[in-house]
C-alpha cells in the first residue's frame, strides 16, 4: 500500500467520524431542546400550582379571620376543649366572663350537658351548653365546644317581673283592707277627739284619749304607706339639681339633731341635674336615711355618694356601718311588711322600689353581715 493510500484511507476514516460526531451533535441538541421544552413545561406547570396554592392558603387565611372574628362577636363565651378538658380555644367574652366571675375556669362546675350556674357572691347567673365531641381528622384528636351566656340581667328582670306582679296582687289586697280599717278608723279618731275635750282636766284620762290619738295616727300612716304602694305614683315632674336636693335631706337631719355622723360626697363638680318628681325623690332619701340610722350604732358613719356612672345615668348611694343583712334575707327586703328591726312596718324599702320603678330607675343591694349595707338607687337623666 503506497503513502498515497494510506492518506487516503485515513482521510475516509477521519470523514466518517466527523459523521458520526455531527450525528451525535444533532441528537444531543435534539435531546438539549426537548429537555428545555419540558423544563419550561414543568416550570410553567410549577408556576401555576404555586400561584393556585397560594390563592388557596390566602382563601384559606381569609376563612380562619371570618372565623375568628365571628367567635369573637358571638354574643356568648365560647370554649373548645380537648379530652382532657384544656382549653384550646376561646373568645374574648369568655376572658371577661371569667374576669367579672373571678374565676379561672368554671368548666368543672358544668356537671350536664346544658345547665345553670350561680356565682352566688357576684351576682352573677350563667347558662351553659355542651357539645358532643368532635373529631378533626386534620389532627387527629377530639374535640368539644362549651357556649357560656350571662343571663344575669334576664334574672334579675324576671324576679323584678315577679316581685311587680306579686307586690300588684296584694296592692289590690291591701287597698281593700285599708279602705275596710280607714272607715271606722275615721269614726275612732273623732269620739276620741270629743272624748278629749271632755277629759281635758283629768290628767290620767287626757293622757290616755293621746295615746289613742297617737295610734291612730300611726294607723293611718301605715294605711297611707299601704295606698302608697297599692297603686305606683304618677311622678309630677320638674328638672332640679339632685346634689342640692340630698344636701337639703341631710341638713335636716343635722339641725334637728337627729342623727349627726351623715356625709356627702359628690364626684362631680357641676349640678347633676335630673327630671324627677322632687317629693318622691325626697320620700325615698328619708326611708335611705332613717333605715341606716337605725340599724347603726354608736354614732357610726351614714354615707350618702351621689355620680354620674354615664352620661345617661346617676347613682345615689347611701351606705351605713350597720349589722348587716343576710344573704337569705337580701331577696325578702322589698316584700310588703318584711322587717328585721324590732319595730317597723316593713313598707319602707317596698315604697322606695316603687318610686324607682315609676321614675325607671333601678335599686341594688349590697350588705356583708356584721359590715354595713350599700343601697344604690339609680336614675336615668335626659
Amino acid at each position: 500500500m503506497t503513502s498515497s493510500d494510506l492518506d487516503k484511507k485515513k482521510f475516509e476514516e477521519l470523514q466518517a467520524a466527523f459523521i458520526e460526531f455531527s450525528q451525535s451533535t444533532d441528537l444531543l441538541q435534539q435531546s438539549y431542546d426537548t429537555l428545555r421544552n419540558e423544563a419550561s413545561k414543568l416550570n410553567k406547570e410549577l408556576e401555576e400550582s404555586n400561584k393556585s396554592l397560594k390563592e388557596s392558603l390566602g382563601e384559606q387565611e381569609k376563612l380562619r379571620t371570618f372565623l375568628e372574628k365571628i367567635i369573637q362577636n358571638i354574643p356568648g363565651g365560647v370554649l373548645v376543649i380537648d379530652k382532657d378538658d384544656k382549653p384550646m380555644v376561646w373568645n374574648e367574652y369568655y376572658t371577661k366572663l371569667m374576669e367579672e366571675c373571678d374565676v379561672e375556669s368554671i368548666f368543672h362546675l358544668m356537671t350536664e350537658k346544658t345547665g345553670t350556674i350561680s356565682i352566688e357572691d357576684k351576682n352573677i347567673t350563667l347558662n351553659y351548653k355542651i357539645s358532643p365531641y368532635y373529631r378533626i381528622s386534620n389532627f387527629n384528636k377530639s374535640y368539644k365546644v362549651v357556649f357560656i351566656e350571662d343571663i344575669s340581667s334576664v334574672t334579675e328582670m324576671e324576679e323584678k317581673l315577679k316581685r311587680k306582679e306579686r307586690l300588684a296582687s296584694m296592692g289590690e289586697m291591701a287597698a281593700g283592707i285599708a279602705h275596710e280599717i280607714r272607715n271606722p278608723l275615721g269614726g275612732i279618731k273623732l269620739f276620741t277627739s270629743m272624748l278629749d275635750k271632755e277629759v281635758k282636766e283629768n290628767q290620767d284620762l287626757h293622757e290616755m284619749t293621746q295615746h289613742i290619738t297617737k295610734g291612730v295616727n300611726n294607723i293611718e300612716s301605715i294605711i297611707k304607706n299601704m295606698l302608697f304602694f297599692a297603686k305606683e305614683p304618677e311622678p309630677i315632674l320638674s328638672v332640679f339639681p339632685l346634689n342640692r336636693l340630698i344636701l337639703e335631706v341631710i341638713k335636716f337631719y343635722l339641725d334637728s339633731s337627729i342623727y349627726k355622723n351623715i356625709t356627702f360626697e359628690m364626684h362631680d363638680e357641676e349640678d347633676i341635674i335630673i327630671s324627677a318628681d322632687k317629693e318622691l325623690i325626697v320620700q325615698a332619701l328619708h326611708n335611705l336615711l332613717l333605715n341606716a340610722i337605725q340599724v347603726s350604732q354608736d354614732d357610726a358613719p351614714v354615707k350618702v355618694s351621689l355620680k354620674m356612672v354615664n352620661k345617661n345615668m346617676v347613682e345615689i348611694n347611701v351606705s351605713d356601718k350597720g349589722c348587716g343583712i343576710p344573704e337569705s334575707e337580701l331577696k325578702k327586703i322589698f316584700n310588703p311588711f318584711f322587717t328585721t328591726k324590732a319595730r317597723g312596718t316593713g313598707l319602707g324599702m317596698t315604697i322606695i322600689n316603687t318610686i324607682m320603678d315609676a321614675h325607671n330607675g333601678d335599686i341594688k343591694v349590697s350588705s356583708i353581715v356584721g359590715k354595713g349595707t350599700d343601697i344604690k338607687l339609680y336614675f336615668p337623666v335626659d
